[in-house]
């Protein structure tokens, strides 16, 4: 697969276009198309934001916007992650903080850790 290098704001839609490849992004990526392949995060990305299709992983130390036009095939591993109702995801979600724990459980883990 061919990896492509983005600036560090880049944004790639509205419009129809495909990527068969890997895209390795800057400090934020805006994507509004389809992509056969993984968008990974360099080391200062900061924000990845999907409204189109991928079918690949997505893989960054920064934050995930998942819009209410994406669709998903793949697993999403970022700090933390927003799902607008109405996105679609087939894969795993695994954050880097405890934003996946539930209300209960971060309400139990505050509690603790105020306590001690």
């Amino acid at each position: 697969m061919t990896k492509r290098n983005a600036y560090s704001y880049m944004m790639m839609g509205e419009g129809q276009f495909h990527i068969d490849g890997d895209i390795i992004c800057g400090e934020t990526l805006k994507f509004n198309g389809s992509i056969s392949g993984d968008i990974l995060g360099g080391e200062n990305t900061k924000v990845i934001e999907i409204a189109g299709e991928v079918e690949g992983n997505i893989k960054t130390n920064g934050d995930v916007i998942v819009t209410k036009s994406a669709i998903i095939r793949g697993d999403i591993e970022c700090n933390n992650i927003t799902l607008d109702e109405g996105a679609w995801i087939s894969g795993t979600i695994h954050t880097h903080n405890n934003s996946s724990l539930t209300s209960k459980e971060k309400e139990e883990q505050s509690y603790e850790s105020n306590n001690t």
